[in-house]
């Protein structure tokens, strides 16, 4: 799709609240954090385990 429209980074504009527009990298809890009060009644409750050297410092809990 880029190459057709001349810009390889159009896909990115698909989701603009989304870091790099969900292409890659995102965090899933990032995005379910941006739900709004309604939305969030239904998502199920998350945990987020980091990774990386502080792994074993600290787990957040949603």
């Amino acid at each position: 799709m880029g190459v057709r429209y001349g810009n390889l980074g159009i896909a990115t504009a698909a989701n603009p609240r989304i870091e790099t527009g969900g292409l890659c990298g995102e965090s899933k809890a990032s995005i379910l954090d941006m739900a709004g009060k309604y939305a969030s009644e239904s998502i199920a409750r998350y945990a987020v385990f980091p990774s990386g050297l502080h792994a074993l410092r600290t787990v957040q809990c949603s």
